[in-house]
This record gives C-alpha cells, structure tokens and sequence, in this order.
C-alpha cells in the first residue's frame, strides 16, 4: 500500500516536481490542503487507473440495474410530450406594452446612425 503525506497548497507549489517525484517514484499519495482543509490529492498512475476501474464497473452494475427493474415500465411518447408541455401562467396579468416616444431629442434614432456610419 502507498504511504501518505500531507502538504498545504503553498509548499506543493513551491516544490512540484519534487511532489510529482515522490508520487510517481516512490509510490506516496500526497493530500494537498489549505488552512486545514483538503482540497486535491497527487496520486501514482496505478492507483487511478484502479479508481477508473472501480467506477467503471460501478457504473456497469447500476446500468444492469436499471434493465433488470421490473417495475420500470415504458411511456407512450405523446404522454411524455403532454407532461412536459410548458402550461400557460393564466394567473399573471400580461405587462403592459411601451407605447410612449423613445424620447424627444433623437438620440435613440441618431445613435442608430452612428453605428451604420462605422
């Protein structure tokens, strides 16, 4: 089993390669914290390609899961489409719209033609 060590952030930086040598050489997991609470880790190759693994068969298991439930059952695609159907806020009055003038001198209007002009 790899040994484990603990750095705060500042002193992995100061000294990464030396970090990456102990992991990678010297088969050590590094727990990399700051102001007492652990943020990341640096871990062997080895011990990540076990996690994948790990997780890859997880996730195999729940699939299988999932097809084997017998209580799943199949939806008619026209219910899923009425369900998710977006219902109408009647509730809400409807805002008013703006009907006024942009305003008296233009400047709505001029600066549209300023930015043609560029």
């Amino acid at each position: 089993m790899a040994s484990s060590h603990r750095l705060s952030a500042s002193e992995a930086r100061k000294d990464f390669a030396h970090v990456v040598n102990q992991v990678a050489y010297g088969n050590t997991r590094i727990v990399i914290g700051r102001r007492g609470k652990e943020l990341a880790a640096v871990v062997p190759i080895a011990d990540l390609r076990m996690l994948e693994r790990l997780e890859d068969r997880q996730d195999g298991a729940d699939a299988l899961s999932v097809e084997s439930d017998a209580s799943d059952r199949l939806v008619p695609w026209e219910q899923v489409k009425r369900e998710l159907r977006p219902v109408p806020d009647r509730g809400q009055a409807k805002r008013p719209t703006r009907t006024e003038p942009a305003s008296e001198t233009g400047t709505g209007s001029r600066h549209r033609r300023r930015r043609r002009a560029r």
